[in-house]
């Protein structure tokens, strides 16, 4: 998102001609800033803009130091201002799933992808949970996948390997994924958020057909 800060300068010295000519700043790279012009309601505020918008790679805490310069050469006292930029997590694109809908009950390759660089976990274990839907509502979870082991991570996918898991013919499956799943390799590795959404990705096993002589 983008910053937009109004910085106000006021002379302290009422019908003076002492004019705010230019405001000395240090700040992140990227962070630009207006002309100054005179506030029309009072002949000695001066106003400025700053606007930054921060890259992805400038989280973390930042400082912004103002200092004013007036016509004589004097300046004011320096003010800074702080600005935390957080990372925001992994998220899983939905619509990317591969396979969905009707498949093979020996379908062992499952692909989803993200909408930033990922790695996988590596502190905890983090688990792909495959889910047969009852028709009592009490589903069962059949399949557990460590991503730390059976995930191949590239880049903005991940690539999930069921192995040799036959699946039951005609029955109904959904996947979930435990929080942490993926990573973003920075800011001490923001994990993506548990998938819990049962309708995200659903598949069905196709069953065989019988012909009649």
């Amino acid at each position: 998102s983008t910053v937009i800060e109004r910085i106000v300068v006021r002379v302290p010295c009422n019908e003076s001609s002492t004019t705010i000519t230019d405001i000395l700043t240090v700040s992140p790279p990227g962070m630009s800033k207006s002309s100054i012009s005179l506030d029309p309601d009072d002949n000695n505020t001066y106003i400025m803009y700053i606007q930054w918008t921060p890259r992805p790679d400038q989280y973390g805490i930042h400082q912004l130091c103002l200092t004013p310069v007036d016509s004589v050469g004097q300046t004011g006292q320096q003010v800074c201002y702080t600005f935390q930029v957080d990372v925001e997590p992994p998220n899983f694109i939905n619509g990317s799933m591969t396979p969905q809908g009707l498949v093979p009950r020996n379908q062992a390759i499952w692909s989803i992808s993200t909408d930033q660089d990922v790695i996988p976990p590596s502190q905890r274990a983090a688990y792909i949970r495959y889910f047969k839907q009852m028709s009592n509502g009490a589903d069962v979870e059949v399949l557990r996948v460590n991503a730390a082991v059976d995930v191949i991570y590239q880049a903005r996918q991940l690539v999930i390997n069921t192995g040799s898991t036959i699946w039951e013919e005609g029955a109904q499956y959904y996947i979930l994924f435990d929080s942490g799943i993926a990573l973003i390799n920075q800011s001490c590795g923001i994990e993506s958020a548990p998938l819990a959404n049962k309708s995200f990705w659903t598949f069905q096993i196709s069953a065989p057909h019988h012909t009649t002589p």
